[in-house]
């Protein structure tokens, strides 16, 4: 069992509860280090910055020019 009482399965893959765990880990722990509050109107918009944070965490550098490609391409808009 993991400490938080969850068995987990054997790795088969990419799925496996570590990935979640970990994200939301660091969801909580980004929203309660940089917010003093957080409104339940915004709350999809921290969780698609967080997940944008987590997805890209393996290339700090790429980020800025990933997010900026993704805020000028006129499909998403």
């Amino acid at each position: 069992f993991s400490p938080a009482g969850v068995q987990l399965l054997p790795i088969n893959g990419i799925h496996h509860t570590q990935m979640i765990d970990g994200f939301w880990s660091h969801l909580k722990r980004g929203i309660s280090s940089t917010h003093v509050s957080v409104s339940k109107k915004w709350m999809q918009n921290y969780v698609d910055e967080f997940s944008f944070r987590y997805n890209n965490r393996e290339e700090p550098a790429d980020m800025f020019a990933r997010m900026l490609a993704q805020v000028s391409n006129p499909e998403h808009q």
